[in-house]
């Protein structure tokens, strides 16, 4: 724990609960640089160390100041939807596992083109075209992220609980397996002791920096999620912080997590 700069730690995303064999998937490039993921109570947020923020904003402006970079990022997205509809489960648990990985690590290459780390390029350069340009990038991560929900997601969902069937496992668990574990599992049975999940259910962060992996669990998850915590807090409690992608009006579908107003409907309406 004592290796880490907290003092480089630069906010990224946070996500509903991501599970360990994701993050430690071999197949996803953006989660074999220098981040840092917090997962406690079922959310997972994700934070840059180093200079990986930099890194990401300079992937950004490059290929955002590419004359034609709608048209590429739209050619990736279709042909990233057009690979995905064809996907079908083979009936093979561990062969349609590892193919829903390396389907992830394929979806994740193009979707994270748009992070807002990369999309800071566009800040100040606002004008009718780009804004038209912006929505259109706004719709398509849009349609990244329903390829991911009805297809990578829905068909993990379904090997998932048959991985559960066959080991004799609570679905639930497999979310604290590493990539790594759940090899061991299909190739030797290998489980992981239920002390050592329930431990990472408590609370885990997963770091990946200079080319070396720590899984962070127990005491010391929780002295460094305080350390984190400190680091991320405001004293005003009525303000919006955060990191915008672009300025402007968005439009789509949201789901309301929690509100304290009685009269939600009309207001967003």
């Amino acid at each position: 724990m004592n290796d880490i700069n907290l003092d480089t730690l630069e906010y990224w995303a946070e996500e509903y609960l991501l599970p360990l064999y994701l993050l430690t998937d071999p197949y996803v490039d953006a989660f074999r640089e220098d981040f840092l993921c917090l997962t406690e109570n079922n959310t997972s947020t994700m934070y840059f160390l180093d200079n990986r923020y930099e890194l990401e904003r300079k992937k950004g402006e490059e290929f955002f100041s590419k004359k034609d970079y709608l048209k590429i990022y739209e050619k990736e997205v279709n042909t990233v939807g057009s690979d995905l509809a064809k996907y079908k489960l083979s009936g093979d648990i561990e062969k349609d596992f590892f193919e829903l990985m390396r389907q992830f690590g394929l979806w994740a290459e193009v979707y994270v083109r748009t992070e807002a780390c990369r999309t800071v390029y566009f800040e100040g350069k606002e004008d009718k075209v780009m804004l038209k340009h912006l929505d259109k990038l706004g719709k398509l991560r849009f349609q990244m992220r329903e390829f991911f929900d009805n297809v990578i997601l829905s068909n993990l969902g379904i090997v998932i609980d048959q991985i559960s069937q066959k080991f004799g496992l609570d679905a639930n668990v497999i979310s604290y397996y590493t990539y790594q574990e759940l090899e061991d599992l299909f190739r030797s049975g290998v489980k992981v002791e239920l002390a050592v999940l329930d431990d990472r259910k408590k609370g885990f962060i997963f770091r990946q920096s200079n080319n070396e992996t720590s899984l962070i669990t127990g005491i010391e998850f929780s002295a460094l999620k305080e350390q984190i915590n400190r680091k991320f807090s405001y004293s005003k409690l009525d303000q919006l912080m955060g990191t915008s992608a672009s300025r402007g009006v968005v439009s789509g579908i949201v789901r309301i997590v929690v509100h304290d107003s009685p009269d939600i409907s009309d207001q967003i309406a």
